[in-house]
């Protein structure tokens, strides 16, 4: 099945001048231009064509640290950062004079050195196989006892819920070690890698495919992939596995090490490493499966397009290598020296001749499973490859959300520019009122110590006049006394009294005018004593105001202290802003599409453990533990003593071990209710995990989900006949059923019903 996951990018116009020959569309259309204009520093920011990349591959390093070339994707495109292998020798005067020049013997050391990288080739690959199924057991194992003990404790004394945690955790933290070397180190080792072998295989040159750091972690990736309950299997990516050895071993040095050994320096053109690419992947198979023969005929249907005779039988040997040495190194491990028994990663053990017989009438329900197989796999694509185009677009519109956070806060950040400095403007124009109400307060405070010695000044002439007043009532007085006796001297003297009436009069005269000024000075002392009230009045409503703008200076010296604080927050938020935006930035490039494609693939661990324990914990499908059956972790929770629940041999084994029980458990061990619901609910996880950055293989959850509708296709025709022994065993149909699910998804024929029939079944 193809794998369809890539990330997307804009080819910019100013890139095609160093970008070799456009690539063209898939569907023959014309390239599509966009030209966008943004604002931000003059620049122009051109969107050129669109282009899909591969999603292992690193993001370039020219592209602008404020705008990330990452953008909606077109599955419809070819990547532009692909290049084609130069798979065709170029028989100019040289090469053929260097051909020319190689003797017989010179020739014969070649072809003894194609058989032994070859063989190299196999034995690699086989070792390789032997510590990923080694590894797989052991920590599966660890893992399905500690859950078992833990819910046999808690069955008992409640608190099932901690066990159901403790399974979930487990496999959250195997799935989140392999989900972390596969996206932050190298993304090229997700999924089975197949897809991309036969890229490689069929002339696209896919970047770091086949490296040593690919190897490393695909082969750690798929251990913590399987140990952690994912529904997903080990043997899709021995396939890539091979093809990395074959890759290295045939070229006498390694990138990744930069290490190189000066040896086979012959082979290092891209025909001949193809051709030993060709002899890794088969090795590949031939492990997984041990089947030598599955592994050429895979690698001749659906590998490489260029093949020879020789090349049939070199791979041939590769791939018999391969499966005697996972067998030799099993056996030591199983400590059965010699026993040759375990030729592959999987093994489905033996059927009996009995058991796989079949009829004429049987044919038509065969040629039905397989019908039905195809649909249900074409389902399992179609439902996987809108997951996948929903994972690329989520991504996308989170990028989109990322960017208009970035720019809210660049316009919050300059925003805040405005707010800092309208803070200082308003914090020196209230410093200038501030010293604006001090000078009035000092005017203000002269003006009333001047009002007070006018007041003082106003008293006194007050206090004069009436001094005044007194003096010029004495002289009235003694005016009149003066009046008598000049009466008596105007009687006594006539002219002196006429000058003494002048006298008199002008005196008289002036004493309503000092009447007039004394009451104009009481006048005048009223307004003085009105202005002096006035004055002070004012001086208490100056001091108040004095006051009032202490008051406010000192709360305008808090708000600027608090815009001070205020303006440092803000300056760390813009830091910190632009900080997340760089880590943001950074996130996009590198690390944000990983971290969430860790996180969903912790997610989907937990479901899987959650759906998983769940599906044992309300089943009530208890079958009796005889001796003939060889469940390696039977779960009793809630059966009756000497039984054990049927749904935890499904769900809580490694898919190799379900798929076996499925072909050879006998009949009765699985009511159709517990098949249909395992069923059901194992096709979409499988469906959902496939995609996901782990390094994964979709053949045994392909067998498993066939293998249980299979059965369950068994159980139910002998149970609408009459005589339901003629259906034979159920596991007959697994098998099928198993063959037609896997044939559905992955789309072979020659090497599937070689791997099933020859390699498995054929040991009666």
């Amino acid at each position: 099945m193809a794998n369809i996951t890539k990330k997307v990018s804009w080819s910019s116009r100013g890139d095609e001048s160093g970008g070799g020959e456009r690539t063209p569309l898939l569907n023959g259309s014309e390239e599509v231009r966009y030209t966008r204009q943004l604002s931000g520093d003059g620049g122009m920011f051109h969107i050129g064509r669109l282009s899909t990349v591969d999603l292992e591959e690193d993001m370039t390093s020219d592209e602008d640290a404020g705008c990330p070339k990452e953008i909606p994707h077109n599955e419809k495109l070819l990547s532009l950062k692909y290049e084609s292998l130069d798979y065709d020798n170029s028989e100019n005067q040289l090469f053929l004079e260097e051909e020319r020049r190689m003797s017989f013997l010179g020739f014969k050391c070649l072809e003894i050195s194609r058989w032994v990288i070859c063989g190299l080739i196999g034995f690699l690959t086989g070792l390789i196989a032997c510590c990923i199924d080694i590894a797989v057991e052991n920590l599966a194992g660890v893992k399905y006892f500690v859950v078992k003990q833990n819910i046999e404790k808690f069955t008992e004394v409640g608190g099932l819920s901690i066990s159901l945690i403790l399974w979930a955790v487990l496999n959250a933290a195997f799935v989140m070690v392999g989900a972390v070397i596969v996206a932050f180190f190298e993304p090229g080792a997700a999924g089975s890698g197949i897809p991309q072998i036969k890229c490689y295989l069929n002339g696209v040159k896919i970047p770091r495919v086949v490296r040593l750091k690919t190897l490393v972690v695909k082969v750690c990736g798929v251990i913590c992939s399987v140990a952690g309950g994912l529904a997903v299997g080990k043997e899709g990516p021995m396939i890539h596995s091979g093809a990395v050895v074959a890759a290295g071993v045939s070229q006498g040095r390694s990138t990744s090490l930069k290490k190189d050994f000066k040896i086979f320096e012959y082979f290092r053109r891209d025909t001949e490493k193809r051709d030993f690419v060709s002899a890794g992947a088969a090795a590949g198979v031939s492990a997984a499966f041990g089947a030598p023969v599955g592994g050429v005929l895979f690698s001749l249907e659906e590998g490489a397009s260029f093949w020879n005779q020789m090349l049939t039988w070199r791979i041939f040997f590769a791939s018999m290598i391969s499966t005697f040495t996972l067998n030799f190194f099993l056996s030591i491990y199983n400590k059965k020296p010699g026993d040759l028994s375990s030729p592959g990663l999987i093994n489905f053990g033996r059927f009996e001749s009995d058991s796989v017989a079949y009829n004429l009438y049987e044919i038509p329900l065969f040629i039905v499973m397989g019908a039905a197989g195809g649909l249900l796999g074409a389902l399992f694509n179609i439902l996987n490859y809108w997951l996948t185009i929903f994972r690329i677009r989520f991504n996308i519109l989170n990028y989109w959300l990322t960017i208009f956070r970035i720019r809210f806060n660049i316009l919050n950040y300059w925003l805040t520019i405005f707010r800092i400095r309208f803070n200082i403007l308003n914090y020196w124009l209230t410093v200038f009122r501030i010293r604006f109400n001090i000078l009035n307060y000092w005017l203000t405070v002269f003006r009333i110590r001047f009002n007070i010695l006018n007041y003082w000044l106003t008293v006194f002439r007050i206090r004069f006049n009436i001094l005044n007043y007194w003096l010029t009532v004495f002289r009235i007085r003694f005016n009149i006394l003066n009046y008598w006796l000049t009466v008596f001297r105007i009687r006594f003297n006539i002219l002196n009294y006429w000058l003494t009436v002048f006298r008199i009069r002008f005196n008289i005269l002036n004493y309503w005018l000092t009447v007039f000024r004394i009451r104009f000075n009481i006048l005048n002392y009223w307004l003085t004593i009105f202005r002096i009230r006035f004055n002070i009045l004012n001086y208490w409503l100056t001091i108040f105001r004095i006051r009032f703008n202490i008051l406010n200076y000192w709360l305008t010296i808090f708000r600027i202290r608090f815009n001070i604080l205020n303006y440092w927050l803000t300056i760390f938020r813009i830091r910190f802003n632009i900080l997340n935006y760089w880590l943001t930035i950074f996130r996009i490039r590198y690390v944000h599409r990983p971290c969430l494609q860790v996180m969903e693939a912790m997610l989907v661990a937990a479901v899987t453990a959650t759906v998983s324990f769940a599906m044992i914990y309300f089943s009530n499908d208890c079958q009796p533990l005889g001796p003939d059956q060889s469940e390696d972790y039977p779960l009793q929770l809630f059966c009756a003593d000497g039984e054990y629940n049927s749904m935890a041999t499904a769900f809580f084994n490694t898919p190799e071990r379900s798929v076996r029980s499925l072909f050879h458990n006998p009949p009765g061990s699985y009511n159709p209710l517990t098949l249909s619901l395992f069923t059901l609910t194992y096709f979409f996880l499988a469906c959902w995990t496939y995609g996901l950055t782990v390094s994964a293989g979709v053949f045994i959850p392909s067998l498993l989900i066939g293998a249980a509708w299979g059965r369950l296709f068994g159980i139910l025709l002998a149970s609408i006949t009459p005589d339901g022994s003629i259906w034979a065993d159920p596991g007959k149909y697994a098998l099928i059923g198993a063959a037609a699910q896997l044939g559905g998804i992955v789309r072979m024929t020659l090497s599937l019903s070689h791997v099933l029939v020859v390699d498995m079944v054929s040991t009666s």
